[in-house]
Formats: structure tokens, C-alpha cells, sequence
């Protein structure tokens, strides 16, 4: 049966991040825990969903530091918010951890001392594994930022559940990220060589928010390993193992137009504050903007029969091509806006009542498409 002493700041962080793959409505009991297994590689903690999983490492020591005094080989499984509530309330800097007769595990720190009734560690479900070496590499850095600039466009519903998802088409030169709920889409665009052989996939967003949270550093690297049904994203002592959406994503390169009869270039936390202060007097449900760009002038307007009517002149704005009046979803706009790294962005127009783009010349990785809204 187990036996450990941990340190409780290793403990618990490795629970914080393994807490990610929990549902909050498990489909088994056996999904509330998480599973402790120790021996004498380190401390190995497994939270899963049966989509997602997280696995993270402690190791023994580290850098000739003992973080885990190993008294005992053995596993169990644990319910993950009790276990997260001790730990993070202990009143000690190291915690005890003895399983006893029936499962039934006693966790200790100070004068402390909490039994929690354990589970089978043989019922937890098996984590899927990938054979052989890892796919390519990429850094915390780009992943979190490519995460960040796509996942808000996914779908939702479920409807259409291949939309909850991000597309990558993954080439020798390149990552082509896609994401869509049919009334925006985004494009980015990554230079990395991502194997020999192009792939397409698609990653259920939420599981790449989750992924997203737990990475920290953004100098390391992480490994990617794929299958036909799951992919695996292992960083240090951290692994991520979700399952790939199923059934083709819709060919979206058709929809991102390629002429542009009006170019708007402004500054990005102005346009956002302006949308924020129109958004006031907008239907609370729909919040739909009016945006007119004419006579060097941009002009977002709201007209409310009920509360009245808001203006905001932008004048600080560049404005190339034909005048364009054109209606919009306030919070698609701050969205896509949102994404941009730099200060100055873009919008491109063809008319109004097709779609149109945010784009920034300093970065040209990143296009964001709107529907207009008939107004």
C-alpha cells in the first residue's frame, strides 16, 4: 500500500493541473478521483474525463532537493476536490500520504489528519499511449498563442460538433490552424515544420483551453505525438492526451475574400473601447453595431427605439477605398480584435453585406472574418 511524504507545493500543483481533465458531471464514480501512483521514477498523478486526460510527474528530487521521501510503492485513486481542499489548507509544508486497510487513506501534515475513502486503482480507466517517437516540436510560446487567437471562434453547440473544434492542417513548412460556429471564422498561420507527411485534424477546443492553463514556461518545448483518434502533448513532466474530433471540417479557404474595396486602420484598444461604449445602449441579446467609414471619418452608431442612441467619431483612422456602412455583432468584433498582438489593426471591407477581416500589417499570421448583420 502507498506511503509518501511530498512536499506540499509540488503536491499541489500537480493537482491543480490534473483537476482540468475532471468533469464536473462524470459519466463513472471512479471519474471524480484522480489516481497517485508511486514508485521509484516519482510520483505519477492521472486525472481523466474518457476525452481528456492529464497526467503530471513529481520526481523524487530535483536538483539534489528530495521532494518525495518514498516510504511505500503503490497506487490509489482519490477524490480530486477533497484531496485539492486538504492539500491547499494543509498546515505544513510536507504532507504524509499512508493508504491503509480497504482503501482507505489517511493524509497528514502537522498535527492535521485526514482519512478519505480511497478507490480500486485497477478500476480507473487505462490512458491512452502512442508508440514511437514524437510527431514535431513545438514551443509553449507559439501553442498558447495560437490556442489563444483561435479557440473563442469555435462553436459552442453542439450541432455540429466537428465546429467545437480547431482545425490543423500540418505540413513540412507550416501549421495552418482553422477555427468556425459558421458566423465567424478564424486563420492562423504558423511557420514550423510539422512532419514529413501533411495531416489534417481537428482538437476539441476546450480540450486546447485546458492545455493552455497548465503550460507554463514559454521557452520550452512541446512534443506532439498523433494517432488516428488521439493526440498526446507532453512537456517536462506533463503529458495531455485528448481525442481528435471525428468526420471532415467544412472547406473554409472559400470564404475569406480575396479583393478588398475599403481598408480601416485604427488603433486597437480604441476601437475596442469604442465598441464597449456603443454596446451600452445596444439590445442586450444581440448587440449589434452600425460602423459607416466615409469623408476620413469612422462612425460606429447604436439606435435604440427604447433607451435612444449612442455616436462615436473616430478621427485618428486611415481610411482607403469606397464608403461602407455595414452592421456587425459588437462582441464578434472585441473578439477578433482581442486576438491581435500588436497595436494597430486593420479591417478590410467588400461590401455590406459581405464578409469582412481583421487583419494587422506587422503580423501576417493572423486573419479574423465576420459576418455583417442585416440590419
Amino acid at each position: 500500500m502507498l506511503n509518501i511524504n511530498i512536499q506540499k507545493e509540488d503536491l499541489l500543483k500537480a493537482l491543480s493541473d490534473v483537476q482540468h481533465a475532471i468533469s464536473s458531471k462524470p459519466s463513472m464514480p471512479i471519474l471524480t478521483g484522480v489516481k497517485i501512483s508511486a514508485d521509484k521514477e516519482g510520483v505519477t498523478i492521472v486525472g481523466t474525463n474518457n476525452d481528456l486526460s492529464i497526467t503530471k510527474t513529481i520526481p523524487l528530487e530535483h536538483k539534489g532537493t528530495e521532494i518525495v521521501s518514498l516510504k511505500k510503492e503503490g497506487s490509489i485513486v482519490l477524490n480530486a476536490k477533497f484531496l485539492l481542499d486538504i492539500v491547499k489548507k494543509a498546515p505544513k509544508t510536507d504532507i504524509l500520504i499512508t493508504v491503509g486497510k480497504n482503501f482507505v487513506t489517511e493524509i497528514q501534515s502537522g498535527k492535521s489528519s485526514f482519512n478519505l475513502n480511497g478507490l480500486e486503482p485497477e478500476m480507473f480507466p487505462k490512458i491512452p499511449e502512442i508508440e514511437g517517437e514524437i510527431d514535431f516540436s513545438i514551443s509553449v510560446k507559439d501553442l498558447k498563442q495560437l490556442i489563444s487567437q483561435t479557440i473563442l471562434v469555435a462553436a459552442t453547440s453542439e450541432m455540429r460538433p466537428i465546429l467545437t473544434g480547431v482545425n490543423l492542417t500540418l505540413s513540412s513548412s507550416e501549421i495552418k490552424a482553422v477555427a468556425t460556429d459558421s458566423h465567424r471564422l478564424v486563420l492562423k498561420t504558423l511557420s514550423i515544420p510539422a512532419g514529413e507527411e501533411e495531416k489534417n485534424i481537428t482538437i476539441p477546443a476546450k480540450s486546447l483551453q485546458e492545455l493552455a492553463k497548465i503550460l507554463d514556461d514559454p521557452k520550452e518545448q512541446v512534443g506532439i505525438k498523433m494517432s488516428e483518434s488521439q493526440i498526446i502533448f507532453q512537456s517536462n513532466n506533463l503529458l495531455l492526451c485528448t481525442r481528435l474530433l471525428e468526420g471532415k471540417y467544412p472547406d473554409t479557404a472559400k470564404l475569406i475574400p480575396d479583393n478588398t474595396t475599403t481598408t480601416v486602420k485604427g488603433n486597437k484598444k480604441e476601437l475596442i473601447a469604442a465598441l464597449d461604449r456603443c454596446s451600452l445602449l445596444a439590445n442586450e441579446k444581440t448587440k449589434i453595431i452600425t460602423l459607416e467609414a466615409t469623408k476620413g471619418q469612422l462612425i460606429l452608431s447604436v439606435t435604440s427605439k427604447e433607451v435612444g442612441n449612442v455616436t462615436e467619431i473616430l478621427d485618428d483612422i486611415e481610411i482607403d477605398g469606397e464608403d461602407i456602412k455595414i452592421s456587425f455583432s459588437e462582441k464578434f468584433a472585441k473578439d477578433a480584435l482581442s486576438t491581435f498582438d500588436k497595436e494597430k489593426v486593420k479591417l478590410e471591407f467588400t461590401g455590406a453585406v459581405r464578409p469582412f477581416l481583421f487583419r494587422c500589417d506587422e503580423d501576417n499570421t493572423l486573419t479574423q472574418l465576420v459576418l455583417p448583420v442585416r440590419t
